[in-house]
């Protein structure tokens, strides 16, 4: 096997492990996880291909939707809860009380979920309540979080919103870049750029 196809195999081994780990307490939930950078008009910035993973910056405001919840329905209260890593460290932000409703506004409009102009879950990205007393911690490139739902008392089973093609919806944090979403193609085009030339010398 060619250099080049072992480290591919290996980043792909690597991440499925790393999917197993993260979601290995929650059940995958029929919600499927809908982030915007602003009051549920324009969704974040999706990384490509496959368009799964919205790509966020630190410290930046996003508001979370979750539609198609087929766990909950009206009037069903539930517990929403953001959950990231930094470094050995877990994290997490819950917001209690969160009415489950059909949807009025963003991608998931008309469908049974959480999170629209009515009913928002605005989340500066790097704001955690657990551990306690909580606080602001900065996340570091690369770090991937995921969105959580169950009963709002804290009874019964956690789901974890699925994603718009991968099996668990991710939210994945990138440096932050000044020029908007032209920023992340840029770095991926230099990447690739230096990968090429890595090749070509190695031949």
């Amino acid at each position: 096997m060619r250099a080049s196809n072992k480290w591919v195999a290996f980043l792909t081994c690597t991440l499925i492990l790393f999917l197993i780990v993260s979601s290995a307490s929650a059940y995958v939930g029929d919600g499927t996880l809908y982030v915007y950078i602003d009051l549920y008009t324009t969704e974040a910035p999706l990384d490509t291909p496959p368009p799964h993973t919205y790509l966020v910056n630190p410290s930046q405001i996003i508001w979370i939707q979750i539609a198609g919840i087929t766990e909950f329905t009206f009037p069903d209260l539930v517990r929403v809860k953001i959950c990231f890593d930094v470094g050995a460290a877990d994290y997490s932000l819950t917001f209690s009380d969160v009415p489950v409703h059909v949807l009025g506004s963003g991608v998931g409009a008309g469908e049974n979920g959480v999170g629209d102009a009515d009913h928002p879950i605005a989340w500066a990205v790097g704001q955690y309540d657990d551990p306690p007393p909580g606080g602001f911690v900065e996340i570091v490139f690369s770090s991937t979080i995921t969105v959580h739902y169950k009963n709002n008392d804290g009874s019964g089973t956690e789901y974890v919103a699925n994603g718009l093609i991968a099996r668990v919806g991710h939210i994945h944090v990138i440096p932050q870049i000044p020029w908007g979403t032209i920023g992340p193609s840029f770095v991926f085009l230099i990447g690739l750029v230096v990968f090429v030339r890595a090749r070509k010398k190695q031949r």
